[in-house]
């Protein structure tokens, strides 16, 4: 290593040899994340090399001897003894963790928001690449840790993360790309542009928690979350009261273990992404036959890229693997194009078919009564509010009351509110719910 690039290894986004973020996808952030370790134990970490050689690293920590005297390993008695705790899943693993998740797909940051929630961060809402922008060169220091999706309209997770690096006050903000399949042209460009990880739609939980966990605050640390902020995530704990594990919904095309490991046997809120899966890609053929017809090959992948994230999320594995095939068909313009995408939307329309009676039979009239009962004052406030503040907590808080607001105003105005929001139309969806309750 040269000496000019020694003294600067333990910067981030530092690489000596540029090569290796090529060949093996590092990012110049390992040595930065054991720096910060290293100093924050009161100890000291450094490098020496001879360039063509070879290079020695080291760390110095100040440790107490410890008091008990070595312990045979052939002792008996300690055979059978766990080498560490088992972990506690109780104990949230990212309290504290300022987390900024960017998806222009409402279904996907429902999600990334109850699961990051769920380990104690606090977590905020973009829907695309130039909100998130605009939101971290407001406030640089806001948030920790950006999960950016790469497909998005008005501004891509590429692009916003060119943007970012370019300023010195957000230029080291950790970035890591989701997406539900890259080319490996298109995570040239992202490493490129300087992002630091990639993590793969559907999101596992744990791989997600494992990245995130070195930069969540060391415990003992003030990790107060708050739990309305940015997000509205409050409404995230009070329907956990709804968690039912005695029976859990079996349809045609949606593996049954897959969903109910990544919903934690949450029944009711797997039914609830399940409702707003049907309603967001119901209308996907003709949706996809007026894009194809107006040469828009965009438009239709961007609309592909995003069934194929979230029929990963509910388990529905077939067709997400069909959606893969027709995205990259579109994208190519291959001659099988038209066939891969009647397939995919066959499929499609079948699941659909298939989900129907399924959430006929889960959503009852007592639950829409007692949803009726939960609608309180509070709580179409803090609607009200997100609505009229443009924030994006409106799409969580809407999800939880849009049963109490269909019964209580009626479903032509929960299905008007919803059309809008899912266009993020706040203001056309304030004005439905206004003159819905101007009327009751």
């Amino acid at each position: 290593i040269e000496p000019d690039t020694l003294d600067r290894l333990f910067q981030p986004f530092t690489q000596a040899d540029a090569s290796t973020t090529r060949r093996f996808g590092g990012t110049g952030l390992g040595l930065s994340i054991s720096k910060h370790l290293v100093e924050r134990m009161g100890g000291c970490i450094g490098a020496e090399s001879t360039p063509g050689q070879g290079s020695v690293f080291w760390f110095e920590l100040p440790l107490e001897r410890s008091e008990a005297g070595p312990q045979s390993e052939s002792d008996p008695s300690r055979r059978n003894e766990p080498a560490a705790p088992e972990p506690s899943h109780q104990q949230p693993r990212l309290a504290g963790l300022r987390i900024l998740a960017v998806d222009d797909n409402r279904m996907n940051l429902f999600l990334l928001e109850r699961m990051l929630y769920g380990e104690g961060a606090e977590v905020g809402l973009c829907a695309d690449g130039q909100q998130a922008v605009e939101t971290l060169k407001a406030s640089p220091s806001a948030y920790d840790v950006v999960l950016m999706d790469i497909q998005m309209p008005v501004m891509d997770g590429i692009a916003a993360t060119r943007d970012l690096r370019r300023h010195p006050a957000t230029a080291s903000v950790p970035v890591f790309a989701l997406t539900a399949g890259v080319l490996p042209e298109e995570r040239e460009s992202a490493l490129a542009a300087g992002m630091n990880e990639f993590l793969a739609k559907p999101i596992d939980l744990e791989q997600l928690v494992a990245k995130l966990l070195p930069y969540a605050p060391p415990p003992g640390e003030d990790t107060m979350v708050t739990p309305a902020g940015v997000t509205g995530i409050e409404t995230l704990e009070s329907s956990r009261a709804e968690t039912d594990t005695d029976e859990w919904p079996v349809i045609p095309g949606i593996d049954s273990s897959r969903s109910r490991l990544r919903f934690g046997t949450d029944r009711a809120f797997f039914l609830k992404m399940l409702g707003m899966f049907v309603e967001e890609f119901d209308g996907l053929r003709s949706e996809l036959s007026a894009c194809l017809a107006a040469g828009d090959r965009e438009s239709a992948s961007r609309r592909i890229h995003n069934l194929k994230g979230n029929a990963g999320n509910l388990g529905a594995i077939e067709l997400m693997e069909l959606a893969k095939v027709a995205d990259i068909a579109i994208r190519n313009q291959q001659s099988d194009e038209g066939e891969a995408v009647e397939r995919l939307q066959f499929a499609l329309e079948t699941l659909v078919t298939d989900c129907r009676p399924c959430l006929s039979r889960f959503t009852s009239a007592a639950a829409v009564a007692t949803a009726a009962a939960t609608l309180s004052n509070r709580r179409l406030g803090e609607l009200q509010t997100a609505l009229m503040q443009h924030n994006l907590a409106a799409l969580g808080l809407f999800a939880e009351l849009e049963p109490a607001i269909a019964a209580a105003c009626g479903a032509p105005t929960a299905a008007a509110m919803a059309l809008a929001i899912r266009h993020l139309k706040f203001e056309e969806a304030l004005s439905e719910l206004d003159a819905a309750l101007r009327q009751g």
